[in-house]
């Protein structure tokens, strides 16, 4: 049996921290369905305020033939150049060029992405995090009593070990797949390699 994370299931979490019984849908009319939804929804883009492994693309955009301009995607938090110049900025859904005071682009231009995604398209490891915050904070609202608050704090803290142990694995992976990186250790001396991280495994 697989245990699913969604919208849902975090309401219920939420609910559940008050002794109250599970909803079979978010749109139940439930009068603290709508403050988890809220909660919920908050915690989720707070998390993302962050860059994490998910949220971050890496995508070449290239400008209108005729416009001259970039469309960046709505749910786009923030965008950054790889070099360091030019600065740019996202204004009215299009990519700016902060040094030049323009929003026209005559080449096509390899940026960094920060996105914010619905609850439902993170990963399940956000996921579990943002329902663990979620529900301790819906809890502290509306009750607080120490000891369950207690317990729901060991939970979000699990929830942010295991979350941060899969982001540094990600990041570990993702630098390894890098071309500059796969160049040096293909001509990495065998040998020393071995002796370095023998004690590996």
């Amino acid at each position: 049996m697989t245990f699913a994370i969604n919208t849902l299931s975090a309401v219920n979490a939420c609910l559940g921290t008050l002794g109250e019984l599970p909803v079979n849908g978010v749109d139940e009319d439930h009068p603290l369905v709508p403050a988890a939804l809220a909660k919920i929804g908050q915690e989720t883009a707070y998390l993302q305020a962050d860059l994490w492994w998910f949220n971050v693309e890496y995508p070449t955009l290239f400008p209108d033939p005729i416009h001259k301009t970039i469309r960046i995607p709505s749910d786009c938090v923030g965008v950054d150049s790889f070099t360091q110049y030019p600065r740019l900025a996202v204004r009215a859904g299009k990519l700016y060029n902060l040094d030049t005071g323009s929003d026209q682009f005559e080449a096509p231009l390899r940026v960094r992405l920060h996105r914010s995604l619905p609850f439902d398209d993170m990963p399940i490891l956000a996921r579990a995090l943002v329902q663990a915050r979620a529900a301790r904070k819906f809890h502290a609202d509306y009750d607080g009593d120490q000891a369950k608050m207690q317990r729901l704090s060991a939970d979000e803290q699990q929830s942010y070990v295991i979350f941060n142990s899969e982001h540094i694995r990600n990041a570990k992976a993702n630098m390894l797949n890098r071309s500059g990186v796969q160049n040096v250790l293909m001509h990495i001396n065998p040998d020393l390699t071995t002796r370095r991280f023998s004690r590996i495994g």
